[in-house]
Formats: structure tokens, C-alpha cells, sequence
């Protein structure tokens, strides 16, 4: 029996007319690459303990930015699931990298966006990162002055892409 996938001089792969799906999917090697959606009490215990975080401090900051994630994605009209979302990404976040590396609040707020950003595309609830940058702006500086999207947004845009 002949092999399923025909060489082209051009070098691209064809799947030979005469082959069953059957025999490609036998000779075709798919390396498959999961990420682990759930961790056990032990594997979160484990990461915690590793990372050095766990703290009282630690998750009293962590609550704080989960608040924050939450009023800007309530600022954007954001449905629950994708904010709920975000929080979760920003604590799966900690689980693999150390806090005191992320102490700044200039650090934590670049994250929060982030979070939310990804949120929004993993929920299929899209939203412009400049629509969320003016949102997270307006949360952290309710008194401040009024910007609009083109003006600060650019310079913030940058840090989180």
C-alpha cells in the first residue's frame, strides 16, 4: 500500500485521492498539548508554598485587584462570566509566578488589564483594549481628569501588548 500523503515538488503535502480517512489518521503523529483546567487542593498547595506566596498580605492584595477587575469590568458592562474570568486568570496568574515580582501598582493594574483583555476574547465578549485601558482609568482616577481614548491610552496600550 502506497502512503497517504504525496510529497509535491514544491514541497507542500498532499493527501493522496485514493487514501481513507482512516489511514491518514494512522499515520499522521498529532502532538496534542492540553493546558490543566483544574488543580487538586495538594497541586495549589504545592504552587503557593513554591512561589512563597499564601500570606495574609498577599491575599488581601489579590482581593483588592479582583475588586478592581470587577468595578471595571461592571464600567464596560461586561457580563459576570467574563469578569469572573479575568479574576480567575489573575489568580492562576499566582499560582506559577512569585508576587514580589508583580508589587508595583503600576505592575498589578498592567495585569488586571491584561486579565481582562484575555477575558474578553476567551468569553467572546469583545471588547477595543482602549475601551478597557479609558475603563480602568476612570476606575482608578474617578476625580481625575477626563481623557479620551487617543490621548494617554496610547502610552498604556504599549505596556500591556
Amino acid at each position: 500500500m502506497s502512503s497517504p500523503i504525496v510529497n509535491s515538488p514544491n514541497g507542500e503535502f498532499n493527501f493522496a485521492a485514493n487514501s481513507s480517512p482512516d489511514v491518514i489518521g494512522e499515520r499522521c503523529n498529532v502532538i496534542e498539548r492540553r493546558a490543566k483546567a483544574y488543580f487538586t487542593k495538594a497541586e495549589v498547595t504545592r504552587c503557593v508554598e513554591k512561589q512563597g506566596s499564601g500570606d495574609s498580605k498577599d491575599n488581601t492584595s489579590r482581593a483588592q485587584w479582583c475588586t478592581f477587575i470587577n468595578d471595571v469590568g461592571s464600567n464596560l458592562g461586561l457580563p459576570q462570566s467574563t469578569i469572573s474570568t479575568a479574576q480567575l486568570l489573575y489568580n492562576r496568574f499566582f499560582l506559577f509566578q512569585p508576587t514580589k515580582d508583580f508589587a508595583s501598582t503600576k505592575q498589578q493594574t498592567d495585569l488586571c488589564i491584561t486579565c481582562l483583555f484575555v477575558s474578553t476574547k476567551i468569553e467572546e465578549t469583545y471588547k477595543k483594549l482602549k475601551d478597557i485601558l479609558v475603563a480602568a482609568y476612570q476606575v482608578k482616577h474617578p476625580e481625575g481628569p477626563e481623557i479620551n481614548a487617543e490621548s494617554q491610552v496610547h502610552l498604556l496600550r504599549e505596556f500591556v501588548i
